[in-house]
């Protein structure tokens, strides 16, 4: 009874930080011009992915992806999917192959914050001619730097509710 109490009270706080972090991505950043807007759900997605394995890192990528999905224009379920996969797969390698460190939360949202950010701006820019190949230089390459500036801030709150909440 005490291990299912720990464990709602623990995915609670893990709601919150993803509701905030979609929150400041969708809300917050864009309306702040002097900074490139980071994929900071993404890095949240995959902190929580860390250290809820599989199904919860899938779980968080979903219904994060589907509020960025809902919130930004011209999407059509890309943040969804790839999100989703970028929380499968952290969950996957954290659990079989990496440790739950810094290190491994940085290189892991660095991959998926590159990918993600790359094909978004591939699919949804530059094929459908609303910018020129060079905004991969230009618009992709500052929201990475800008996402990967965030890891350092979101992956230990996402540490922190789960080391709160180890008792399950």
């Amino acid at each position: 009874m005490m291990q299912t109490r720990v464990a709602v009270a623990r995915w609670i706080a893990f709601s919150v930080l993803l509701l905030l972090s979609v929150t400041l991505q969708t809300m917050v950043f864009p309306r702040i011009s002097a900074v490139p807007n980071p994929m900071v759900s993404v890095v949240a997605a995959v902190s929580l992915a860390m250290f809820s394995g599989v199904w919860g890192g899938m779980a968080a990528g979903a219904v994060s992806g589907m509020l960025c999905d809902a919130l930004l224009p011209h999407i059509e379920a890309y943040y969804t999917l790839t999100t989703m996969a970028a929380g499968a797969l952290t969950g996957f390698l954290c659990g079989k192959i990496m440790q739950r460190n810094f290190w491994s939360a940085l290189l892991l949202c660095t991959a998926s914050v590159c990918v993600i950010e790359m094909f978004y701006v591939l699919f949804f820019h530059v094929a459908t001619g609303r910018a020129p190949w060079s905004a991969m230089g230009f618009v992709g390459v500052p929201e990475i730097l800008a996402s990967i500036v965030c890891i350092p801030v979101i992956y230990p709150a996402f540490r922190g509710v789960a080391k709160i909440f180890a008792g399950d």
